[in-house]
């Protein structure tokens, strides 16, 4: 059995917290970016609407009731488990915690068709119950722009890959004696002499969400101030 999408209507991401907003609006952008669906959040108390997609925040009493009492027992980062349910008539995640729900949600994408050609006029998903809980706590990506410098949509498009890989640690090695890649005020000759750019607009990388926004930068030199704020 499978969950159909039609590309021709509106896709409901339904979501019962307004906390959880951010991940619906996640989830609308990268299904307009990657497959062009009319797409729309809209906070719903109750999974009632059917074909649509449900984030659905619950008590940690609840998530264990869908794991099952052995497996939730196991189970020692709760606050990133998941329920993924995809049916005939919708999706439903369930979760105790945003970050759940965002795993959910990447998990969820990761059952989409890799390559989409525009003339089709459907996506079609597995029907699937999916309960998930990672085992490590610390899933760690470490970069180092100290030796070798990446532009910033390099290093946004980094964080996609470690999300949808639910790494949940990015260690940003920005110092070394190669080169100084943090703009300090205080100290500029870190920057005059450790680095160099002649030009700098992007924003910042370590409140970084999906926003498509352009890099206009060069290949070498510092990270500015308004990138970490």
């Amino acid at each position: 059995n499978k969950f159909s999408i039609n590309t021709s209507d509106c896709l409901l991401i339904n979501f019962n917290y307004p906390g959880i907003n951010q991940v619906a609006q996640y989830l609308q952008s990268t299904l307009i970016d990657r497959y062009k669906l009319n797409c729309q959040p809209q906070l719903l108390q109750h999974h009632t609407t059917p074909n649509n997609i449900f984030l659905s925040l619950v008590s940690e009493q609840q998530l264990e009731q869908i794991f099952g009492n052995d497996k939730w027992q196991k189970n020692s980062l709760k606050n990133e488990s998941y329920c993924c349910e995809i049916a005939e008539n919708g999706i439903l995640i369930n979760a105790c915690a945003s970050k759940g729900l965002f795993y959910g949600v990447q998990t969820l994408l990761q059952l989409f068709p890799t390559k989409f050609e525009e003339q089709v006029d459907g996506i079609s998903l597995p029907c699937a119950k999916i309960l998930d809980y990672p085992r490590f706590g610390w899933r760690g990506m470490l970069l180092d722009v100290g030796r070798h410098f990446f532009s910033t949509a390099c290093i946004k498009q980094m964080l996609d890959v470690c999300a949808m890989h639910k790494i949940n640690v990015f260690h940003w090695h920005l110092t070394e004696d190669q080169g100084w890649r943090i703009e300090i005020q205080a100290y500029p000759k870190l920057k005059e002499m450790g680095s160099w750019r002649e030009k700098n607009d992007e924003k910042d990388v370590v409140t970084y969400r999906k926003q498509g926004d352009n890099d206009s930068s060069d290949s070498e030199g510092s990270n500015s101030n308004s990138q970490f704020y």
